[in-house]
Order: structure tokens, then C-alpha cells, then sequence
């Protein structure tokens, strides 16, 4: 008897599913395990007061996971980083897919990006709206995928 799901049909029957339950329960099935990577797009990268700075491309594209962390650690009372996504390696029609603001002595932020949003290149842009204080801000981008077979 086939197994129906809502008003969707699944052309299998009551044993085909016991079996693949089965091979999922004791290792006939290999799962593996995503691999994080961290790549730093600014290491305590100092930004003049009223400055700006922006980071090198990184390819982030067949990830299945990312997440980006923004701290500054300077005197500066207000501080942005825009994260942003292009398909283009000179980093032309560009979108902000993530943006965080922190000022003096405030705690990192971390941020998840919805996987179907992870670009194929990523790059950061640290923004220092304070008109007389530096700022010191480190970016980070971590993204899982599984590993490769070679």
C-alpha cells in the first residue's frame, strides 16, 4: 500500500520504508559531517575617524552554512560594517546581505547568513562614523561545507 502524503503520492510501500529507516539507523547510510572554515576579511584593522575601509573578495559560494562576526575594539563611538554579496570577483552590483553597528567597549556580533542568501563572494566594508575617534574592527566569516573526497 503506497504511502500518501497530504494529496502528494510517495511511490513507496511500507517495507521500502522500513528498509531505508533500517539503513539509516545502522550505518548503511554515510552521513559527513560539515567542515567549518574561518577566514578573516579585516584582523584589528585600524580606520581613521570618518574613514572607511573595504576588504579583499572571498569565494563563500557551495557553502552550506555561513555566519559573519564583527568586533571593534578602539575608541570609536560608532562603528558600521556592511556585509556584502556580488557574483562579480571586482566586486561590482554588490548587495548588503548583513549590517552591524557597535560603539566604544561594545560586545562582538555574530550573525547568521540564510543559506539561500550565502553569495558566491563576500566582502566587508567597516564604516567609521565617529568624527574624531579610530577604530580597530576584526571581520570574520565562517562557512561549513562537506568535506572533499580527494
Amino acid at each position: 500500500m503506497p504511502i500518501v502524503n497530504g494529496d502528494v503520492w510517495i511511490g513507496v510501500t511500507a517495507a521500502q520504508l522500513d528498509e531505508w529507516v533500517f539503513n539509516i539507523n545502522f550505518g548503511s547510510v554515510e552521513y559527513k559531517s560539515l567542515q567549518p572554515t574561518t577566514t578573516p576579511l579585516f584582523t584589528n584593522r585600524t580606520v581613521a575617524a570618518s574613514g572607511t575601509a573595504t576588504s579583499t573578495g572571498v569565494p563563500t559560494g557551495n557553502n552550506a552554512k555561513m555566519q559573519v562576526m564583527f568586533s571593534q575594539t578602539g575608541e570609536s563611538t560608532n562603528c558600521t560594517c556592511n556585509i556584502y554579496s556580488t557574483t562579480h570577483d571586482d566586486l561590482s552590483n554588490a548587495g548588503i546581505i548583513a549590517t552591524f553597528t557597535i560603539g566604544q567597549g561594545g560586545k562582538p556580533v555574530t550573525q547568521a547568513i540564510d543559506p539561500p542568501s550565502i553569495p558566491a563572494i563576500t566582502f566587508a566594508e567597516i564604516i567609521n562614523n565617529d568624527p574624531t575617534l579610530s577604530a580597530i574592527a576584526t571581520v570574520e566569516i565562517t562557512t561549513w561545507k562537506e568535506p572533499d573526497d580527494s
